[in-house]
């Protein structure tokens, strides 16, 4: 009895260190291949190359598209990129595997970004133009098939940042509103996708780059969370229905806000001693929790993505330096990170 002891005692023992040999040298990755995620991964000056796709678990990566650029995630199977050659433009509709890609416009122009409404019935597409010291923006929307072209915005100074709701219905985007002779602030605006009822918001935003999210709304449609600069870099929460403004104030500057599936979550870049970092909290601002370890000065956790479980982020370690970075996924529970790409620029969920 006593050798049939000692014999089970020790397959516990060899279960119990297998185990963790185990975990240790394959460690359970941050996002599930289920997940997928779609990016663009640029070349050692930060000009972007190409479209790829790629499992969440850091598996099955596959190029979609060259001289191309993804800016929006991909909804109902779908995804639609901005192809480039020369001075225009293409935007391209395909299945996410990337197949069945079809052009469903061109446009003259070689700055044009583009993204698919959640429910992949509309397309938005909108283009810089430099003119001396000044960038001036053009948005427009038309369907999936490239019809019905809508102008929303014309081509007027510091329009940019354009973003659906989370409905399809609606596009919320910045204007450079001037105050005074002296002053000037980008102003939060919602217009529907037919052209119609433009409306203004809420003031005190501040759009700084175009590489830059400042903005992103609520699941539930009835909230954007936005930056404002104006006030030390806090975080601001508008209601649509009223235009009333939550100011989330803190010790740390807080960055390009993305509200989390749940509706319940923020998460943002905060800068504390010097240094960046992945953060989350509670969408009062409370629990506040930072994710990953310091970044130097001149890397930036951005572009900032959750996918629909909310289980894990997807971020751009962003070099100020070099004008991209390693495309990286952390589990928010277990902190656990993986590097999808070493040189990107933007990443997005298949939802």
């Amino acid at each position: 009895m006593k050798n049939l002891l000692t014999v089970f005692l020790c397959l516990i023992a060899m279960s119990i260190m297998s185990c963790g040999d185990d975990a240790t040298v394959n460690p359970q990755p941050p996002s599930s291949a289920e997940n997928i995620v779609f990016y663009n991964q640029v070349d050692a000056y930060g000009e972007i190359l190409s479209v790829y796709r790629i499992s969440g678990d850091g598996t099955g990566k596959v190029k979609i598209a060259d001289t191309a650029a993804i800016w929006g995630h991909s909804f109902k199977n779908k995804i639609v990129y901005s192809k480039f050659a020369g001075n225009t433009t293409e935007i391209v509709i395909a299945n996410a595997d990337g197949t069945g890609s079809k052009t469903i416009k061109t446009i003259n122009e070689s700055s044009v970004r583009c993204a698919l409404s959640p429910d992949a019935m509309k397309v938005m597409y909108y283009f810089y133009v430099e003119s001396g010291l000044s960038s001036y923006t053009a948005i427009h929307c038309m369907n999936i098939d490239g019809t019905e072209d809508i102008t929303l915005v014309p081509l007027a100074a510091n329009e940019t940042i354009p973003m659906f709701s989370p409905d399809g219905s609606q596009v919320a985007f910045l204007k450079d509103v001037k105050e005074d002779a002296l002053r000037h602030s980008d102003s939060l605006f919602i217009i529907n996708t037919n052209g119609t009822g433009e409306r203004f918001i809420a003031a005190g935003m501040e759009n700084v780059s175009d590489y830059i999210d400042v903005l992103d709304w609520s699941p539930d449609g009835k909230k954007i969370v936005a930056e404002n600069r104006n006030n030390g870099n806090i975080i601001m929460i508008v209601t649509i229905a009223n235009g009333a403004v939550e100011f989330i104030n803190n010790t740390v500057t807080l960055f390009s806000p993305v509200w989390a599936p749940n509706n319940r979550e923020i998460a943002f870049t905060g800068f504390e001693g010097g240094k960046f970092y992945l953060n989350t909290m509670n969408s009062d601002g409370s629990a506040q929790k930072k994710l990953t370890p310091p970044a130097s000065k001149t890397a930036v956790p951005s572009f900032i993505q959750w996918p629909l479980d909310g289980t894990s982020l997807l971020y751009t370690e962003y070099s100020l330096d070099k004008k991209y970075g390693p495309l990286k996924l952390i589990n928010r529970n277990t902190l656990q990170t993986i590097t999808l790409d070493e040189r990107a620029l933007r990443g997005y969920w298949k939802k």
